[in-house]
C-alpha cells in the first residue's frame, strides 16, 4: 500500500479525517409550535397535550395524534404502555458537523447502561437527499416541522408506544412532509434513528450511511456519496458541502442581515487576533451561530494546516517504520503465533 494513502486511511478514521469544520446551523427554539408551546417546550418531552398535535390520558394511556395542516389531515390513535419504558430522553444542544451536514445537537436516548443519539439537523444544514426545486439546505419552515414530529415520534416512544404504532405515526405524517416540505429522506432518517435509538436499542445510522442505502437519482447525492466513499477510504480529508451551497446560503436576505449584525458588532468590539485558534461556530458564544462564508474559508484554511501537519508526522512515523523493518532483514519472520520454546525470541 502506498504510505500516502496508508497515512490518509489512518487519519480517516479519526475525528480530524471525519469532521475539521464547522458549518452553519441554527433553530428557532422559540418557534410556537401550538399556543405557548414552543419548539424548546416540545424538547423537554414534558407536554402530555399539544393542539393540532396530539393528546395523552395517563389514565386510559390512550395517545391520540391529530394534525391539520393547510389542507391535509393526519390522525393516528392507540392505548400505550408506559410501565414497559426502560429509557429517558433529553435534548442536548451542541453545534457540530459531520460528512459535511451541520446539527444543532441530539435527543440522547439514555438507557441505564448505555446512551444512544438522534442527531437534529438545523436551518442552514445542507441536504444531499434534495430533490427537484427544492433548496440543498434546510430552511427554516423545513427543519421546524422535521423537529416537530421527531419530538413526537420520541415522546410516543416514551409514554410505550410499540414499533407498530411508531410505523403508524411516521406513515400519517409522510404525506405532510413530501407535499409541502420536499424532505421525504432526510424525514425518513430522522424516523429511522428514533426507530434504532427508542425501540432497538442500538445505535442509528448517520446520515450518510442511511443515504448510501437509498437510490441515488440525483447527480447532487451521488457527487456527496462518491466523497463520502474517498473520505472511507482515506483518499481526502473530509466531506464538504458543493460551492453552489455556500453561495447559495450567502445571499439568503436573513443570512446576510445577520452577518451584517455580526459585522458591525465586532467592528464596534474588536478582538486581539490569535491565527493559532481554530473557531468552532458554538451557540454558547454566540446567539446566532452562523458564519459567513469569509469566515468559513478561513477555518478550512487554518483546518487544512492543521491537517497537512498532522498527515506530515504520521508520513515520518511510517518511513520510521519502514526503515526499521529495512535493516532487520528477520523482521517479517518473528511472530507471537506460536507456542513458547526454550530460546527466545519465537522464530
Amino acid at each position: 500500500m502506498d504510505l500516502k494513502y496508508f497515512a490518509g486511511h489512518i487519519l480517516a478514521q479519526t475525528e480530524i479525517g471525519k469532521n475539521l469544520s464547522c458549518l452553519p446551523a441554527r433553530m428557532n427554539k422559540l418557534y410556537k409550535v401550538s399556543g405557548s408551546v414552543t419548539i424548546e417546550k416540545l424538547l423537554k418531552f414534558k407536554e402530555n397535550q399539544v393542539p393540532n398535535l396530539y393528546s395523552y390520558d395517563p389514565a386510559t394511556e390512550m395517545f391520540k395524534f391529530e394534525h391539520k395542516d393547510i389542507d391535509y389531515l393526519a390522525k393516528a390513535n392507540a392505548k400505550l404502555e408506559k410501565a414497559k419504558v426502560d429509557f429517558k430522553a433529553q435534548f442536548v444542544e451542541e453545534l457540530t458537523t459531520e460528512y459535511g451536514i451541520s446539527y444543532v445537537g441530539s435527543i440522547v436516548i439514555e438507557y441505564e447502561d448505555e446512551n444512544f443519539y438522534i442527531k437534529v439537523p438545523g436551518e442552514l444544514s445542507y441536504d444531499p437527499a434534495s430533490q427537484g426545486n427544492d433548496k440543498i439546505w434546510v430552511d427554516g419552515e423545513q427543519i421546524n416541522k422535521l423537529i416537530i414530529f421527531t419530538c413526537i415520534l420520541v415522546k410516543a416512544s416514551l409514554l410505550g408506544a410499540n414499533s407498530k404504532f411508531l410505523r403508524r405515526l411516521y406513515t400519517v405524517m409522510k404525506p405532510i412532509i413530501t407535499k409541502y416540505y420536499q424532505k421525504k429522506a432526510l424525514f425518513h432518517w430522522m424516523y429511522t434513528q428514533v426507530k434504532n435509538a427508542c425501540m432497538k436499542k442500538r445505535a442509528p445510522p448517520s446520515y450518510a450511511e442511511y443515504l448510501s442505502t437509498t437510490d441515488r437519482d440525483s447527480k447532487n447525492l451521488q457527487n456527496y456519496l462518491r466523497s463520502y466513499s474517498q473520505l472511507k477510504e482515506g483518499q481526502i480529508e473530509e466531506v464538504l458541502p458543493p460551492q453552489e451551497y455556500f453561495k447559495a446560503i450567502s445571499e439568503e436576505p436573513e443570512f446576510i442581515l445577520k452577518n451584517k449584525e455580526r459585522k458591525d458588532f465586532e467592528e464596534l468590539n474588536p478582538k486581539e487576533k490569535n491565527d493559532d485558534i481554530v473557531p468552532c461556530f458554538s451557540p454558547e458564544l454566540d446567539e446566532d451561530p452562523t458564519p459567513s462564508v469569509q469566515e468559513l474559508i478561513d477555518d478550512l484554511r487554518k483546518m487544512r494546516i492543521r491537517y497537512e501537519k498532522d498527515m506530515l508526522a504520521g508520513l515520518k512515523m511510517v518511513q520510521t517504520l519502514e526503515n526499521l523493518k529495512n535493516k532487520n532483514k528477520n523482521y517479517e519472520t518473528f511472530t507471537l503465533d506460536k507456542s513458547f520454546q526454550s530460546q527466545c525470541p519465537i522464530v
